[in-house]
């Protein structure tokens, strides 16, 4: 039996070998630890200090997650035909509402930013996992999807203990500036990697009937129509044939009719 190193070894191989997958988790990896850390520990404190409280943090955390359902049912009615470059371009809209608070803006524009967040948000997470599960195989999937998981969520806690420090020792809005900075150029590096722009989806294949032999003699139906001309008295007239579908109800037509001659 294959021991677990020799499992995460083989996923480590499989996840390393798709540029496209290792570069999505790079941008997400980024992402968290500049954005999504910071803007959750900052967030609240711009919003009781110039926004008017808990109240329009309810709203905007309340946007979020509409934008996001919004964004996950609308991307399954599209046809991406290169989801991996669609993924590191939505990225860019990541930072709407790090870079609304970060401005300033007032709580309307706050609001719609998030959305856009939630909506972005919706769509990369949706669009990644399908595209693993059609480009990866399905018996390294789990490996794979598990190295994805951890390499785009690892620095996480890092942007939350990042943020909380920068943020009281200095001000915080230039913190998730620098953040949306960070991740626009990772963005950049991110879609000029082949692999990201070169993967296209493919429409699945065709289901493949059963296997027949080529040298395989097709079957005459002995109740054709040449054959009724051959040998009328041992099959049913055509008319007879299309009205009874069964086998069985045949049978016993053909019993009536023998029975009548006899008699």
């Amino acid at each position: 039996m294959p021991s677990l190193l020799d499992d995460l070894r083989h996923g480590w191989q499989e996840f390393r070998g798709r540029g496209w997958l290792w570069g999505l988790t790079l941008q997400w990896a980024v992402y968290a630890l500049a954005v999504l850390g910071p803007v959750t520990v900052i967030g609240p404190v711009l919003a009781k200090q110039h926004l008017g409280g808990a109240a329009a943090w309810g709203l905007i955390a309340t946007s979020l997650g509409l934008g996001l359902i919004g964004g996950t049912i609308a991307v399954r009615r599209l046809r991406l035909r290169r989801p991996a470059l669609v993924v590191a371009a939505v990225v860019l809209v990541l930072p709407a509402e790090a870079a609304a608070l970060a401005a300033g803006a007032p709580l309307g524009l706050v609001i719609a930013a998030a959305t856009l967040t939630g909506v972005a948000t919706g769509i990369v997470t949706v669009t990644t996992q399908a595209t693993m599960q059609r480009n990866v195989p399905a018996a390294v999937l789990a490996r794979v999807s598990a190295f994805d998981l951890v390499g785009s969520e690892v620095t996480l806690p890092l942007g939350y203990a990042l943020a909380g420090v920068v943020a009281a020792t200095s001000e915080t809005r230039p913190v998730l500036l620098v953040g949306s900075g960070m991740l626009w150029m990772t963005t950049v590096a991110i879609i000029a990697i082949p692999a990201v722009r070169g993967l296209r989806s493919e429409s699945p294949a065709p289901s493949k009937p059963a296997h027949t032999p080529s040298s395989a003699v097709p079957v005459r139906d002995p109740c054709d129509r040449h054959s009724l001309a051959r040998t009328p008295g041992l099959c049913l007239d055509a008319r007879s044939r299309r009205r009874l579908g069964t086998p069985s109800e045949r049978s016993l037509l053909s019993s009536r009719r023998s029975a009548a001659r006899l008699r």
